[in-house]
């Protein structure tokens, strides 16, 4: 896996930078490839480490200007707090997620954020 800040070639179930430190994003559950933005976060290492996947995504996301994707791992976070019994910040996230839905008419994430 190789290293997105320093470029070394780690090896494959590395979770960190032999060379720098840096945390190695996992490769997607569904596109294969490494740092997908589109990648199912929540489940790379349980649900301790998915809170950072997805702050780091959102980061990332955020840096882009992928409204759509911080919009997700809005609703993601929101939805993984609830799981856990952090209810006031799933209710911050989730209002996020869906306040950025409705601005952006996405109505079919609408829908899903206003039901959880």
């Amino acid at each position: 896996m190789k290293c997105l800040r320093c470029q070394h070639e780690n090896p494959p179930q590395s979770r960190f930078c032999f060379e720098c430190g840096a945390r190695l994003a996992p490769t997607c559950s569904s596109c294969g490839a490494e740092r997908c933005l589109a990648g199912d976060v929540a489940t790379t290492g349980g649900a301790e480490d998915a809170e950072s996947y997805y702050r780091e995504a959102l980061a990332l996301a955020g840096e882009l200007g992928m409204r759509p994707l911080v919009a997700h791992y809005y609703l993601g976070l929101g939805t993984l707090y609830w799981r856990t019994g952090g209810r006031q910040e799933a209710q911050e996230h989730l209002t996020t997620a869906t306040t950025m839905y409705r601005e952006m008419d996405m109505r079919f994430w609408l829908e899903k954020a206003e039901m959880k």
